[in-house]
């Protein structure tokens, strides 16, 4: 279970590690004197690079994400619909709805 939350501590310390080397670092002082202007990334390339770098993380969340047991009791309710003229339940099947064990 702890292997699927990775991605988070990747992100968060990834997108602190980029920021510091944009010209919108939180040290200015500091990235200044590492590289003796206001950032590596200058600012047109430091947005798609952060946007290159989320949508990986991202990927790799849904990748390692699974389904549990009360997630596929939450879904089977979600798709649960009764008629308002004849009262008959039915349910909608989810598609790839099986539970791990």
């Amino acid at each position: 279970m702890v292997n699927a939350g990775w991605w988070v501590l990747v992100l968060l310390l990834g997108m602190y590690v980029l920021n510091f080397f944009t010209v919108y670092n939180s040290w200015p002082s500091v990235g200044g004197l590492l590289t003796g202007t206001t950032g590596y990334i200058p600012t047109p390339w430091d947005t798609p690079i952060f946007a290159v770098f989320a949508a990986a993380i991202y990927v790799w969340g849904i990748v390692t994400g699974y389904r549990t047991k009360d997630l596929a009791e939450v879904e089977e309710l979600m798709t649960r619909t009764e008629d308002r003229v004849t009262g008959v339940e039915t349910v909608t099947p989810v598609a790839g709805a099986e539970v791990a064990r």
